[in-house]
């Protein structure tokens, strides 16, 4: 059996198949804690060594079977922009004095210089050349940096600026000059991807949701931010936002990343489509579709009195962001004699509403009950159409 209280979660079980009769409990508050929160109490009668081996047994694999199911932790959300490409063929240069490499940092790509000079062995007399050198940067052919060190070693780390690199494969080569006159050469292939990522939260497969969660993830090479989000419903825009590079990598509702809701009052019944746009400050886009079906129609609460006339009327309308979110038409003898608005999401009618409309159009009050039709009509031209009893 399995319960919860809190954040606090519980396991028991009981074992009545003679000669074992014992129970046990397995709690546990979090993932963190979980392996320093677990009291089995076993309360056994008197029993064989084998036996009493056989339910310690039993326990154990109960105890396994939920650590491995609840002990799991998910993985951060995480997209690898850098890709090392191994040159098949090329001779082993691990044991090059010279070293270049390459990674991903929080603030963009490094690249790491590490050089051990040669031990100089000089002829009887001469003068030792100070140690040091040049070492040269290259991306694509292009120059990236050239510096000078002092020392028979090197290592260093510094930022390879990529904001205008383009998707694909680069060649980041290093030219290191030493004071003894050598020249030694260090090269790398990598493959850079700079598209955003969208990262689509599973939903329950209600097809009306229209406010997904997923996580935003961009290359961040150090600026204050990272890209752009572009949500469309139907192709149709509703805006654009500036991501800032600490907001890469949460996860959040699509409403919280507008920082307003979606609204669907204006579209028509059936099935549409939103469309986010994830573009990095370098022009890299992804695209990833949320399909969803609008299915409401205006609702109609209709308060009665004792003999099943109307007294009061509730219309009430999805929410829309033009002026106009529904309205209600109340017919008469194939007449409309009162017509409403509004740009909220619900109004009233009352009966003296009704009452005055008749004075308004010159119509003399029944005199016995009459049977009114009202009509809603939504933004998204939805209708619901309903006869009502009025009697003064």
């Amino acid at each position: 059996m399995q319960g919860a209280h809190g954040k606090a979660l519980f396991y028991r079980a009981k074992i009545d198949t003679p000669p074992l009769d014992f129970n046990f409990v397995i709690s546990y508050t979090d993932q963190e804690s979980f392996f320093c929160n677990i009291h089995l109490n076993l309360i056994p009668p008197p029993m064989s060594r084998t036996h009493l081996i056989a339910a310690i047994s039993v326990v154990l694999s109960v105890f396994l079977s939920i650590s491995t199911a609840t002990g799991a932790k998910a993985e951060p959300q995480t997209k690898q922009f850098i890709q090392i490409i191994s040159k098949q063929g090329k001779s082993d240069t691990k044991n090059s004095p010279l070293q270049l490499g390459i990674k991903e940092g929080k603030k963009g790509v490094l690249f790491t210089v590490t050089f051990s000079g040669d031990k100089l062995t000089l002829e009887k007399g001469a003068q030792p050349a100070p140690p040091g050198g040049m070492y040269t940067i290259l991306l694509d052919g292009n120059l990236v940096l050239q510096e000078s060190f002092s020392g028979a070693t090197l290592q260093t780390e510094k930022a390879l600026p990529l904001q205008t690199a383009a998707n694909g494969e680069h060649t980041l080569r290093c030219e290191l000059n030493y004071a003894i006159g050598k020249t030694y050469q260090a090269e790398l292939s990598f493959t850079f991807d700079a598209s955003p990522a969208v990262i689509l939260e599973k939903t329950d497969g209600k097809s009306h949701n229209v406010d997904p969660v997923f996580t935003l993830l961009f290359f961040n090479d150090g600026q204050v931010n990272v890209g752009f989000l572009d949500v469309a419903v139907d192709e149709r825009s509703l805006g654009v936002t500036q991501i800032a590079t600490q907001a890469s990598g949460e996860k959040k509702s699509l409403s919280q990343w507008m920082g307003k809701p979606v609204a669907i009052a204006d579209l028509p019944q059936g099935k549409h489509l939103i469309k986010l746009t994830a573009t990095s400050t370098s022009g890299a886009e992804s695209v990833q579709f949320v399909p969803f079906q609008v299915e409401t129609l205006p609702v109609l609460e209709v308060t009665k009195n004792k003999d099943g006339a109307v007294e009061k009327v509730k219309a009430s309308f999805q929410q829309a962001n033009n002026a106009y979110s529904g309205s209600l038409d109340v017919f008469y003898q194939q007449g409309v004699i009162l017509s409403l608005q509004t740009k909220e999401s619900s109004l009233t009618l009352k009966k003296s509403d009704i009452v005055q409309a008749f004075a308004q159009h010159k119509l003399p009050l029944p005199t016995k009950s009459v049977t009114l039709v009202l009509c809603l009509r939504s933004a998204n031209n939805t209708e619901n159409w309903q006869p009502v009893v009025f009697l003064p």
